[in-house]
């Protein structure tokens, strides 16, 4: 396919469309979730284990795969990644034992974590103008917003089937999309030949390091959030899934909401990654506090929720598109980021199985409280890190 701009746009879009179906077929789990508990399929400790699971699966995967996009056609990477995500998805709506479940959602853990690198390549490969390239690499992250409200919308929409419904219609929109994206896409011959950071030395770098409790705290929060608060809605609130959709829906939303202006707020931040996360950490701590003290009413909780969110989104930013610039002078943008997305998805998958324990024994108020501590931790470890030279980003 010649690389006009036509083509350039369609090749967007799909990629576009390929990554946001991702989260169609994950953040499924936290709708089917309470229905699949009332209906004796699974218990909460279950739920735990399972998205923990998921993202120990995810984080493990993108370190290998992080270097296998380099290598292999990132096309086939993508559209057959896709595939199996959706066959995964369509395995979990036979309601099978969990054990069944857990090796299901491990498979679409990994295939999952195949897809954000070969999307990222063949997107800026399709550009040759470097303005052009970055401003479809911004528009290409905002997929992973978009598809954390299109995932919760459409599995809520088809709730009321059951549960088995909420991994079957995902499933088979996945399915379309990989086949638009193995038709669709072109063919990429670049070849990669430069010098960098051996893995190893990378991971031992300062600058990786002193982000790593952070990282971690930051993906404890983010993806826990959207995991369990269906559930945190049906159960403290004495009401249903359907009629907790809107609150619930929201807080995908201000996580898109919250990688719009982090552009704003890292210019606000004098261009510092450093001032704009530890901003981000004292937000999520103090939108936490009142919901820990005070019984409130729904709606003013779930808007205390969606700072929440929005403050995490913000962190993601920062710790994924922002910090691995700094690596650019060794060619290390790529792997810096896959490092970071490591820790990131090891936080979700230790928060997964923790909190799925702590809600079960305690409830969801201590939960909260962890998630304010690592906040201000992380907030203090960003503080009184040395301030690294301000990236400017136009």
């Amino acid at each position: 396919m010649k690389k006009t701009g036509a083509n350039s746009t369609i090749i967007l879009i799909v990629a576009w469309l390929a990554y946001t179906s991702v989260y169609i077929g994950r953040l499924n789990l936290s709708v089917a979730s309470p229905m699949m508990e009332m209906a004796g399929v699974i218990n909460k400790d279950q739920i735990g284990y399972l998205s923990s699971l998921f993202f120990f699966v995810y984080a493990i995967g993108r370190i290998f795969n992080g270097y296998i996009g380099d290598k292999v056609e990132p096309k086939f990477i993508l559209g057959v990644g896709l595939m199996l995500s959706a066959l995964s998805n369509l395995g979990m709506g036979f309601m099978l034992p969990v054990s069944f479940m857990f090796v299901i959602w491990g498979i679409n853990g990994y295939a999952q974590s195949t897809m954000w690198g070969p999307a990222m390549r063949v997107v800026t490969e399709a550009y040759e103008d470097p303005k052009k390239r970055t401003r479809a690499a911004m528009i290409l992250s905002t997929s992973i917003g978009a598809g954390g409200i299109i995932g919760i919308a459409a599995a809520t929409a088809v709730s009321g089937f059951g549960a088995a419904a909420v991994f079957f219609v995902p499933g088979c929109i996945m399915l379309i999309i990989s086949a638009m994206v193995l038709l669709v896409l072109p063919r990429t011959k670049r070849s990669v030949e430069v010098q960098q950071l051996s893995p190893f030395k990378l991971a031992l770098n300062k600058d990786i390091l002193k982000i790593v409790f952070p990282a971690l705290a930051h993906g404890a929060i983010k993806d826990n959030l959207n995991l369990w608060m269906v559930t945190y809605f049906v159960e403290s609130y004495n009401t249903d899934v359907s009629a907790s959709a809107p609150f619930v829906f929201m807080i995908p939303t201000a996580t898109l909401i919250g990688r719009m202006v982090y552009p704003l707020l890292y210019r606000l931040c004098k261009y510092s990654d450093k001032w704009s996360v530890v901003i981000s950490f004292v937000i999520c701590a103090a939108s936490l506090v009142p919901i820990i003290f005070f019984k409130l009413p729904m709606a003013l909780c779930c808007l205390l929720l969606c700072f929440t969110a929005l403050s995490v989104s913000m962190i993601n930013v920062a710790f994924l598109a922002i910090y691995p610039l700094r690596f650019q002078a060794t060619n290390n943008v790529s792997m810096a980021s896959g490092l970071i997305d490591f820790v990131t998805y090891m936080g979700s998958a230790i928060g997964s199985f923790v909190f799925g324990i702590v809600i079960s024994a305690f409830g969801f108020n201590i939960m909260y409280i962890i998630w304010i501590v690592i906040s201000a931790v992380s907030a203090l470890i960003m503080l009184f890190n040395k301030k690294p030279r301000p990236l400017v980003v136009d």
